[in-house]
């Protein structure tokens, strides 16, 4: 129904008109009271955003805190101050052979780590009978998600054999080139009698789950290599552009931001705020992937063998046993319960067909490499396939790769097993 305002109905006279004609030809004032409106708003967004971060913090609480907050990892300086906005209390450093280390003196309700860098109490500098062994690896062996040393892999071990000292080596995120490098320039300065490398899936998963390699060498993280690389690129693209401190400053307050957080959170909550999920190029487009497949695959099989014989040398040329353990996985059990089978669907690190492709691929690959270590008198041990963890009505994982206390102690059992016999082999 239209509205007549009965002022604009009267008829008006000429010269009315003729001096009303103006004030008709200076209509722009609603647009620019329009314009205002809309510069009201925009320098309200601001003061709104200012505002909900206050209320955030004075509200108390870490929104940014991630979901297994207890190991979440920051890159820090030798100094201690944080390289990058995602901050936990697992402290990691740059490290000159290995790419990165776990920062040495660090103690939380979750984890000690040693003034050595390696997870667990003090390396005694006398050890009078008892011997020695170092355990290699990645985060299987450092514990990762298990609260409290002694339920470790190590911490386990050591109960099971008190005649020796176990050191945990385990550094989150390494393969097995970085764990050679950490051998040859770190752990045999250690002079231990055993080592053992707890590694594989790390490996094959790196194959699987993204592109195939370029110039990148084969053992090494490429995600976190790359991660930190973008960072560089990025914090330089920043400071080379016009108004770089107004950029630091921007991007300062965003990371540490409360409202960002519960945003991202809100959007994403399962996912760490600094990760981007990789599914596998293999398992997307298989036909277009096959020839790079088939080619990285006998790359990632070769690297890997060579890395563990080249351990295995380093460890016979001071007189020390060695052998390769191959991860378990929890694609190998064969009773999964049913929160594991709700984890083995979910996948890992984002890859969502992990269930339909992955643990196939391990399963050629651990056969594959034993075959290949034993023709070079290389001894392995194939955790997926003790009884203990294969068999188990219980749940031994925490996610695909992560055994949960239970599975660390067993796996603790097949190594001990390993290790005494060798050591009987081997007298002092």
């Amino acid at each position: 129904m239209n509205v007549v305002d009965p002022v604009a109905a009267e008829p008006s006279s000429p010269a009315a008109s003729r001096t009303e004609a103006p004030a008709d030809a200076a209509r722009p004032a609603p647009r620019r009271r329009g314009r205002g409106r809309r510069l009201a708003l925009i320098a309200a967004l601001p003061l709104g955003f200012l505002l909900a971060e206050a209320a955030l913090r004075l509200a108390g609480g870490d929104v940014a805190a991630p979901e297994v907050s207890g190991f979440a990892p920051t890159l820090v300086a030798f100094d201690g101050r944080p390289l990058v906005p995602l901050s936990g209390p697992l402290k990691m450093e740059l490290a000159p052979f290995t790419q990165w280390r776990l920062a040495p003196n660090q103690s939380t309700p979750d984890f000690t780590v040693n003034d050595r860098g390696y997870r667990g109490p003090p390396i005694g500098a006398e050890r009078g009978d008892r011997r020695r062994v170092v355990l290699l690896g990645a985060s299987t062996t450092f514990g990762m998600g298990i609260s409290g040393d002694a339920r470790t892999i190590s911490g386990r071990l050591g109960e099971l054999l008190p005649d020796w000292e176990v050191i945990n080596a385990g550094v989150p995120w390494f393969f097995s080139g970085q764990e050679l490098a950490q051998l040859a320039t770190e752990a045999l300065d250690l002079h231990p009698d055993a080592v053992i490398a707890i590694d594989g899936w790390t490996d094959l998963f790196d194959w699987w789950s993204l592109p195939p390699r370029t110039r990148e060498p084969f053992g090494c993280n490429r995600v976190v290599l790359r991660m930190n690389e973008a960072r560089l690129l990025e914090r330089q693209e920043r400071t080379e552009a016009p108004g770089a401190l107004l950029g630091e400053a921007w991007s300062a307050a965003v990371a540490r931001s409360r409202v960002v957080a519960a945003v991202r959170r809100r959007l994403a909550p399962d996912l760490p705020a600094a990760f981007v999920p990789n599914d596998s190029p293999y398992a997307a487009r298989p036909e277009d992937a096959a020839d790079a497949k088939a080619e990285a695959w006998a790359r990632t099989v070769d690297r890997y063998v060579e890395n563990v014989a080249r351990m295995r040398d380093l460890c016979a040329a001071r007189g020390a046993i060695f052998f390769a353990a191959l991860q378990p996985e929890l694609g190998a059990k064969a009773r999964r319960t049913s929160d594991e089978e709700r984890i083995l669907r979910e996948g890992f690190a984002g890859t969502a067909t992990y269930a339909d492709a992955f643990p196939a691929f391990y399963r050629k690959f651990r056969v594959e490499v034993a075959a290949r270590c034993a023709a070079r008198g290389i001894e392995t041990v194939d955790l997926a396939e003790i009884p203990g963890i294969r068999d188990a009505a219980g749940p031994r994982f925490l996610d695909v790769v992560h055994p949960d206390p239970a599975g660390a102690r067993e796996i603790a059992v097949a190594l001990s097993a390993r290790l005494r016999a060798g050591a009987a082999s081997r007298p002092r």
